[in-house]
């Protein structure tokens, strides 16, 4: 928050955020975060990044505001947001995005609780998502507890009294049809899964992957040397027998 001072000077200070912040960040509010909550984030962001590639209407906002332009209802800054047809290329340096000027409607907002946003998430964030129309909310809800590595994901599918909280499927998890993925946990992180049951890769494992076939290539391609060198020896040693037949039956040819 910016001071003024009685010499006319102006300096920042920091003070505390409130619920209501939390629930409606502005740009320089900072919450602390645990690598833990970052990883989830910043894994299911890159995910749609990497599927969005091939699915050029979705566009992904990662902790970015968000005026949905619901009388009421004031701007959020969800984990990650999809939305669906914008017609309007983003500007890079917004912070807030209105959605009505965008052309766009949302089709899907994540949120990954942290101990100081888990009650806002799950509560006041749930009510005022569904006024605002987003079909579909998943909750990535990491633990509180020290030493508790207990991930759950739980999906929400709007029904005009309500939100409904979605059953999961004991093997593949949460489906989400808007974006044509099934949401689950593995080894205490939330992943992402096609209809076809192919994990989505984000961007990291994506560049491993192609370091791995690069240097596969690599292998086969001094495989290939090795076989070639061996190949013309042989051919080599092979000229030399027939050669020496030819000299030992007196074959002048």
């Amino acid at each position: 928050m910016a001071k003024r001072q009685e010499d006319g000077t102006v300096t920042e200070q920091r003070v505390p955020l409130t619920d209501w912040d939390i629930l409606h960040p502005q740009e320089g509010d900072f919450i602390a975060q645990s690598r833990y909550h970052g990883d989830n984030r910043c894994y299911l962001w890159t995910v749609f990044k990497t599927y969005a590639v091939g699915k050029p209407e979705l566009t992904t906002l990662y902790y970015t505001g968000v005026d949905w332009q619901v009388a009421g209802i004031e701007h959020h800054a969800p984990d990650v947001t999809v939305i669906e047809g914008m017609t309007r290329p983003l500007d890079p340096f917004q912070a807030l995005v209105n959605l009505r000027e965008s052309g766009g409607r949302p089709v899907l907002v994540i949120e990954v609780t942290s101990p100081s946003t888990r009650e806002i998430d799950l509560n006041e964030k749930a009510i005022e998502y569904h006024k605002v129309g987003i079909p579909y909310y998943v909750i990535v809800d990491t633990p509180i507890n020290p030493g508790d590595t207990t991930v759950s994901v739980i999906g929400y599918q709007y029904m005009p009294e309500g939100y409904l909280r979605m059953s999961a499927d004991p093997d593949r998890g949460i489906w989400i049809p808007t974006v044509g993925l099934w949401f689950r946990v593995e080894k205490s992180r939330v992943v992402c899964y096609t209809e076809q049951n192919e994990r989505v890769l984000d961007y990291m494992e994506l560049a491993q992957r192609k370091k791995d076939f690069e240097s596969d290539i690599e292998e086969a391609k001094e495989r290939t040397r090795i076989a070639n060198a061996e190949y013309d020896e042989l051919v080599a040693r092979i000229a030399q027998m027939e050669a020496e037949l030819r000299r030992l039956r007196g074959d002048s040819n």
